[in-house]
């Protein structure tokens, strides 16, 4: 059999596998929001090196077997194409940050206010993850030829220690003396000092207070939820267990000069899930799933002494398993809106208060939902509960084996690769049959009543009063809007202009909110309330009570004591389940590594043979340019291994 054609076959299957994977709609972005690896315990070269000879031994008739103890450490050298894939192109040169007030913002700058951060606030951001691990295989052969000629069994269960570094910088241009103005988050100013320090402090999860504020008595408390999902951690993530059980049973046809082989092998989840807690999230193992796949492999003597005692031989296997569903938790960005995982939402919700209402004075419209003072990060809300699967994962190895009496030498080459995600979306979620959440933008939340309170008659009011009438909104009284903006971005919202809008006048423009969904001029009224609750006036002898009253609406403006009439979306666009972007968040994986190893056996001792060896791998990440969200995205690690094993032989 030839195995360099079953090896090419084995691999153009792969990319079958990966080139019929169903597709999205085209994506804009390449980022990933969940950091796929190959599990550290599914590497056959490092496990097999040195010991091809234990299972293919035609003589060896009775149980023989070997229990290894291979130590391994590995680190990431592509800190480079791992930032990338996180944060985008600019995630290991320099992301800029800026406030919608910077002059001459970047069309790729993220918007500081987003973050909870002052609009004159400006700094730049780089990362250079570095992800290493250290294990301990712990593995067990066995033949079983006393009952089947060719038989054997394995098992072997890595302990490893992972660390997931983010290694994020950040270098503050501008701290930024801004407060919030008053209706862009809260009724009134929201000073700099309740404000974040700077986008470390967010992306940590560093939690900006409550704020109360009161106007005439009645209390505004606004919400401001810290990032509690796709966090960057200022340290290093750890992890240490078990990373899988894998097994495999097997039969070898032996002959003198070579064998083939094949079994069937399986691997039993026992390292922990993605939770998208982290946006760099420490994983042992491959995510969780049951794996179950087949191993072809062979041999072929090139080369043997005439005395037997050196040879030298090719060797190869071709492992295919199928990656079964994993139950996940993973955060999702939003359709064509890469990081929008770091955008803010606003939660609207009813009863519709103060009568607001959109359009013509005398034909306005109320809304169907009203801003509830609250604010989330998209990704509290992206982080759902998934299925996950692959088709197809592959691990190959063509390698040369030379042997001269107890020593022997490995020289080869491993490519593995898996198929990109197949994700469904499992139960409910803050988005399933979303009646709460909406982009908030750079939208201003909060319209100022205008002052329009007069005074009217009720004739022959009842003993006592029960008769309602409208109690007056009281000049700039905050009312909050309905203002909603789906087509912002990480970048910017849609009202200020993109690149900035450092002076007053053209700030003040944007505060109009004419860049929100289906902008209508904003009114309100006030609610009915008993007579003996309004301020009385006057009560006439003809029994008449006079009592302040507003006409039924009042226009509502974009500053305090202005006279520019603000907008408020009729009707508020609000966020869906089908908003995410699930198929953008599939990776997949492929890289191609050369391997050695030098390994050496001992003299017998009774019944015990002692070997040891040591050797390494370099493992390189097919990190294609033309990667796209269709696909998946490549999140396989470029890295280095070193290995040290030990192992006992046993008849």
């Amino acid at each position: 059999m030839n195995y360099t054609k079953l090896s090419l076959i084995a691999v153009s299957l792969l990319s079958v596998f990966c080139a019929t994977q169903p597709t999205c709609n085209a994506q804009t972005s390449c980022i990933a929001p969940y950091y796929s690896i190959r599990s550290q315990g599914a590497y056959e070269s490092r496990h097999w090196a040195g010991l091809y000879d234990v299972l293919n031994n035609p003589e060896r008739c009775r149980p023989y077997g070997i229990f290894i103890v291979n130590t391994d450490y590995s680190r990431s050298c592509n800190a480079d194409t791992i930032a990338q894939n996180l944060l985008g192109s600019g995630g290991s040169s320099g992301i800029t940050i800026s406030g919608s007030r910077v002059a001459n913002r970047g069309p790729r700058d993220l918007l500081a206010d987003y973050f909870y951060l002052p609009n004159d606030f400006k700094s730049t951001i780089s990362c250079a993850p570095i992800i290493d691990n250290f294990l301990v295989d712990l593995s067990y052969i066995i033949n079983l030829n006393q009952w089947a000629h060719g038989t054997y069994f394995t098992l072997h269960a890595p302990i490893v220690h992972t660390r997931f570094d983010f290694r994020l910088q950040e270098t503050v241009l501008n701290r930024g003396v801004n407060a919030q103005p008053a209706g862009i988050l809260t009724p009134a100013e929201l000073n700099r000092g309740q404000l974040l320090e700077d986008f470390t402090s967010y992306a940590q999860g560093n939690l900006v207070q409550p704020d109360t504020q009161t106007f005439a008595d009645q209390k505004y408390l606004t919400v401001f939820q810290q990032l509690k999902k796709a966090q960057i951690s200022p340290i290093r993530k750890k992890e240490t267990g078990i990373a899988d059980i894998r097994m495999a049973f097997g039969w070898n046809w032996t002959q003198n000069d070579y064998h083939v082989g094949i079994n069937l092998q399986a691997a039993a989840p026992a390292g922990n899930r993605p939770e998208g807690i982290f946006l760099l999230e420490p994983i042992i193992g491959d995510g969780h799933h049951w794996e179950l796949g087949t191993n072809i492999n062979g041999h072929y003597d090139l080369w043997k002494s005439c005395d037997e005692t050196a040879k030298i031989g090719v060797y190869a296997q071709i492992n295919l398993s199928h990656l079964f569903n994993s139950e996940q938790f993973r955060t999702f960005d939003l359709k064509n809106s890469p990081l929008s995982r770091y955008m803010l939402a606003q939660k609207l919700d009813t009863p519709v208060n103060n009568n607001l209402q959109g359009g013509a004075q005398n034909a306005s419209i109320p809304p169907t939902y009203q801003f509830k003072q609250e604010f989330a990060p998209i990704a509290n809300l992206s982080n759902i509960r998934v299925n996950v699967s692959s088709a197809l994962q592959a691990d190959i190895i063509v390698n040369l084996h030379m042997q001269s009496n107890r020593y022997s030498f490995d020289l080869g080459y491993n490519f593995w690769g898996r198929t990109a995600d197949q994700i469904s979306v499992l139960g409910t979620n803050e988005l399933d049959n979303n009646k709460s959440w909406a982009l908030k933008g750079d939208a201003q939340v909060f319209g100022f009543a205008a002052d329009s309170t007069n005074s009217i008659a009720i004739p022959n009011p009842p003993t006592p009063p029960t008769q309602k009438v409208t109690f007056p909104l009281i000049v700039n009284q905050p009312v909050p809007l309905s203002a909603t903006q789906s087509n912002a971005t990480i970048y910017h919202g849609t009202n200020l202009p993109a690149t900035g809008a450092p002076t007053l006048e053209t700030f003040n423009r944007g505060r109009e909110n004419n860049g929100i969904n289906s902008p209508q001029p904003a009114w309100a009224g006030a609610q009915p309330v008993a007579i003996d609750a309004l301020p009385v006036l006057a009560l006439a002898a003809d029994n008449t009570l006079q009592v302040l009253a507003p006409p039924a609406v009042i226009q509502l403006n974009t500053l305090p004591n202005g006279d520019t009439q603000i907008n408020t979306s009729i009707q508020p666009k609000l966020l869906q389940l089908t908003d995410l972007n699930i198929c953008g968040g599939k990776t997949k994986g492929e890289t191609s590594s050369i391997f050695a190893h030098f390994h050496y056996t001992g003299c017998d001792l009774q019944c015990l043979t002692p070997s040891i060896g040591i050797g390494g791998q370099a493992e390189f990440a097919h990190n294609d340019t033309k990667n796209s969200t269709n696909d998946g995205i490549n999140t396989a690690l470029s890295q280095w291994h070193v290995w040290l094993k030990v192992g006992f032989a046993f008849k």
